[in-house]
């Protein structure tokens, strides 16, 4: 395997590790290629269940935060008036109402920090299906205090499609 040859007639191609190879893996002179900031971003979430480095929101903002009107840590002053987060979804769960209707809780992280979003019946009806990737996502919605916590009732709730994903 580390050593490439010319496939005989009906094998494959193996390719040469320690000299580069043809699929990309190595780039010229042997030298590897180092991954996009994303990819090991995901690649660290995937396997250690966190990031080492910058969160993805600080590399995403700078195309997308136009979008929003503010961030997680400006939330405390944001209390009562409805805001536009953008964030990478870190948990979830889903619950009946009192009635039966499912709703959930989501879990938005930022560069700055956490943000929990209520998503009643009417809203996760609606936005259900997009819960199938990590982000980012972008929810408008009202910014409450209960119980001396803050949370944002969404009222709208957008995957945002960027290049940054992968």
């Amino acid at each position: 395997l580390l050593a490439g040859r010319a496939p005989r007639r009906g094998q494959r191609h193996t390719p040469d590790l320690l000299h580069g190879d043809d699929h990309g893996v190595l780039g010229r002179g042997g030298q590897c290629r180092d991954y996009s900031a994303t990819r090991k971003y995901l690649a660290e979430r995937r396997v250690l269940g966190f990031g080492l480095g910058p969160h993805l929101m600080a590399y995403c903002r700078r195309r997308l935060g136009h979008l929003a009107d503010t961030d997680s840590r400006h939330l405390p002053q944001r209390v009562g008036r409805t805001v536009r987060l953008l964030g990478f979804q870190e948990a979830q769960r889903v619950a009946p109402t009192s009635t039966g209707d499912p709703m959930m809780f989501l879990t938005l992280g930022d560069e700055y920090g956490l943000c929990e979003v209520c998503v009643f019946p009417e809203v996760y009806r609606q936005t259900r299906e997009r819960f199938v990737s990590y982000g980012p996502y972008l929810v408008r919605g009202l910014v409450a205090e209960q119980f001396g916590s803050l949370h944002l009732q969404a009222s709208q709730i957008t995957l945002v499609n960027t290049p940054t994903r992968q």
